[in-house]
């Protein structure tokens, strides 16, 4: 059985039995185990490692620079495929709860939904409602890892680009979860490979990738991004942001995983601004996958229009 296997942003990655250097990306995701963005922080295992304990437990080797640089070219090749010009049984949809927890002062949530046309894809769209009282969502496209795009609908039915400046902005007011947290750019920035150790209580392999220009002209104290890869699963355990001093200013972080069926889902990951010590948790209630969705919802003529997804779709988590 090979050691690498598919890995996904944020919110899945999946493990099969079949040889994965020998099948598509997208044939490799087809089989009966399904769990997607990231985003996208969902970890899927199959019935033939049911039996494999997880999490794993131990602290990962030293790579060697062309191991290091192996492992990173996987990541990345993952996040830059095309989309396919059909897509079937490969989409997914999201629905999940911000919490906001200050230092000091009043907890605040609110609700949305995550949807994509498949893994690898580097391209999803997310519903927000800002606040329990607001009577209509805010929608946003959002792609390109390698080059990120960012689109915003607008009340009349069409969409606008907003500036790429735009991914570092809360995707709520007042809260610490960016689009930038979801889409990764950095995983495309120049990069070093610092150490490997365990973070978060798994073996992991860390690097260090250097903001380009667009990030030091919106948030000048952004020196870098530095990632925890999961050993065996190469999924990020870990995101901080660091300054010029070497001071972390912010982190975001796996939390917990749930089972469904046979797949390992990661529940929640938080996100936290070390400058103020407040906490916003991303929290997944329902997932929705294996999915029919048109590519072309998620391009930016048509990503305002709604998705066909009942809600008898969707498993929700108690």
């Amino acid at each position: 059985l090979p050691r690498r296997l598919k890995k996904s942003p944020w919110f899945l990655l999946r493990r099969n039995q079949v040889k994965l250097s020998n099948i598509s990306p997208f044939k490799a995701l087809s089989a009966k185990s399904t769990l997607c963005v990231f985003l996208s922080f969902f970890l899927g295992l199959t019935q033939a490692w049911a039996s494999k304990q997880f999490p794993a437990r131990g602290f990962a080797r030293i790579l060697s620079p062309a191991e290091a640089s192996e492992r990173l070219l996987e990541y990345r090749t993952f996040f830059s495929r095309p989309l396919p010009k059909q897509s079937f049984h490969q989409a997914y949809s999201f629905k999940f709860m911000l919490r906001h927890m200050p230092r000091r002062g009043q907890e605040k949530q609110c609700f949305g939904e995550i949807s994509g046309p498949g893994l690898g894809s580097g391209v999803f769209r997310i519903s927000i409602f800002p606040s329990v009282s607001a009577s209509r969502a805010e929608l946003y496209l959002v792609s390109n890892p390698e080059d990120p795009e960012i689109w915003r609908a607008h009340a009349q039915g069409g969409g606008d680009k907003l500036k790429v400046g735009h991914l570092l902005h809360p995707i709520v007011k007042g809260m610490n979860q960016t689009f930038f947290d979801l889409l990764m750019p950095f995983v495309f920035w120049p990069d070093e490979y610092l150490r490997s150790g365990k973070v978060a209580g798994r073996p992991a392999h860390i690097y260090d990738f250097k903001s380009p220009a667009w990030i030091i002209n919106t948030k000048p104290k952004w020196k870098s991004v530095r990632v925890a890869l999961d050993d065996t699963y190469q999924a990020p355990l870990r995101a901080e942001v660091f300054s010029d001093g070497n001071q972390p200013l912010r982190s975001t972080t796996l939390r917990n995983y749930k089972k469904v069926g046979d797949d390992w889902i990661v529940k929640t990951f938080d996100c936290l601004d070390h400058e103020n010590r407040s906490n916003t948790r991303l929290e997944i209630l329902g997932a929705a996958t294996n999915l029919d969705l048109r590519p072309d919802s998620f391009k930016s003529e048509k990503f305002m229009l709604p998705l066909p997804i009942p809600d008898s779709a969707y498993l929700y988590f108690k």
